[in-house]
């Protein structure tokens, strides 16, 4: 069975919710990662009334949470040493027996360091595997592991194995992850939005492209690299779509630790969490740096001050994940490549204003448009390439709606790719005369 959760719903409602739709059934729930008790205490307010013979789960790498929450505590037990063997030859050979026999003894001590961790153990395989098969390269990678990581493989250390992945990334490889750090954790990414957003920001150009290949086969390699080589996963084929291709994909929370960090340290992305706090370490000095790209998880950090306008001068792209009220003036925005908001149901049409002001963008993206039509001022996006507007839905409605494209949005010369909904044209519009459009989804009506 299945019952439909809204992100607009306070917590509260949430677990009256959750209790009503479990009252009198027999469920087994699995509640995954908790990393502090404080949430344990507000998870369990929602299954507490468990009966008949109901089981709950929870995982967590903190053991003061696992006895804080109660009941059996099981540890989990790093794998054997077949086991290790078994999963790191599959990455890189067919079987255990195509090892060759020169290479035998330094993957006995690189397994020994890995701890029979399953993400160590992977992530070293497919770093392996893009080297030469020789005992040299195998045992530079030996030696680059820490030394003593197989008696205390812990968090710290296993960031030392994933860092040794990243610095092995060809450096547009590490700029396309690097990006993937705006996302919450656990966020579904679409790989079509991911791939846009990689040619709005310059990741991907035809200066770069190799002759016969297009932009596109670029971003969907760029795409499986990161997934061959563990770095991102691979989530079930995206729902709408039976090709069996990888359409979604998630990002580790150990390797989104790490990238997190990185970005922080290189300012490649400011991210504020609901909280208002900003992800990874930091310095006062840091804060104070121009902002190049700024990620809001549901936060509702003020820009109203002239000097926190000022770090959006040099603001390149910004992402807004959750329910959008209300977002930074656009006008603060001089050379601004991408713009997403992942639910614009709430907002304003006033806060769109100045859309005409964002001569660079490249790509606009408004998840759950509430608007009927697009403003007037879309025909000044002169350098518009990708605009998606799927889901278009009035608030706290889940039904679609018609969208009106204005007579300028003929004006948008170098639009490439229109992916909507259900749409309704101008009178005298006529996207045929879009010579430039070359990808066109609408929904039929």
């Amino acid at each position: 069975m299945y019952s439909h959760i809204d992100e607009t719903w306070e917590t509260k409602q949430l677990i009256d919710k959750i209790r009503d739709f479990l009252n009198n059934r027999r469920f087994l729930c699995v509640i995954d990662d908790v990393w502090k008790k404080s949430a344990w205490d507000t998870i369990k307010l929602a299954v507490q009334d468990a009966k008949l013979g109901s089981k709950i789960i929870v995982t967590t790498r903190n053991k003061v949470v696992a006895e804080h929450a109660g009941g059996g505590v099981y540890e989990m037990k790093p794998l054997s040493d077949d086991d290790s063997r078994q999963l790191f030859c599959k990455r890189i050979f067919d079987s255990n027996d195509d090892c060759p026999a020169d290479l035998c003894g330094v993957t006995e001590k690189i397994l020994k360091k890995c701890g029979g961790v399953p993400l160590a153990i992977i992530t070293t395989a497919c770093l392996l595997a893009s080297k030469p098969r020789n005992s040299e390269e195998w045992d530079k990678v030996n030696k680059s592991i820490s030394l003593g990581l197989e008696n205390n493989l812990d968090v710290d250390n296993m960031r030392k194995i994933l860092s040794l992945s990243y610095n092995d990334l060809p450096f547009h490889l590490k700029t396309c992850l690097l990006s993937l750090s705006k996302y919450p954790e656990d966020e579904l990414i679409r790989k079509d939005v991911l791939i846009w957003d990689w040619f709005a920001e310059g990741f991907i150009t035809d200066e770069t492209r190799p002759a016969g290949t297009s932009l596109q086969e670029i971003g969907e390699s760029y795409f499986s690299e990161l997934i061959n080589r563990s770095l991102i996963q691979p989530m079930s084929v995206y729902y709408l779509l039976d090709d069996g291709k990888v359409h979604q994909c998630k990002v580790h929370d150990m390797v989104l630790e790490l990238i997190n960090q990185l970005s922080v340290e290189e300012d490649f992305v400011t991210t504020y969490l609901s909280d208002g706090q900003q992800t990874g370490k930091h310095t006062c000095t840091a804060q104070k740096k121009k902002i190049r790209r700024l990620s809001l998880h549901n936060s509702n950090k003020s820009y109203a001050s002239p000097e926190a306008r000022e770090q959006l001068s040099k603001v390149r792209s910004i992402t807004i994940f959750g329910k959008v009220d209300s977002i930074p003036p656009l006008s603060s925005f001089h050379v601004l490549r991408v713009l997403q908001l992942e639910d614009c149901s709430g907002m304003d049409k006033n806060h769109l204003n100045h859309l005409d002001k964002l001569r660079l963008l490249r790509f606009l993206r408004l998840g759950h448009y509430s608007a009927t039509k697009l403003p007037e001022s879309i025909g000044k996006l002169e350098s518009l390439e990708t605009l998606d507007i799927r889901g278009a839905r009035k608030p706290n409605s889940s039904k679609s709606h018609k969208v009106l494209f204005p007579m300028s949005f003929v004006k948008l010369r170098k639009l490439l790719r229109l992916y909507a909904g259900r749409v309704k044209l101008a009178q005298g519009l006529m996207l045929r005369d879009m010579k430039s459009l070359q990808e066109l989804v609408i929904e039929a009506t």
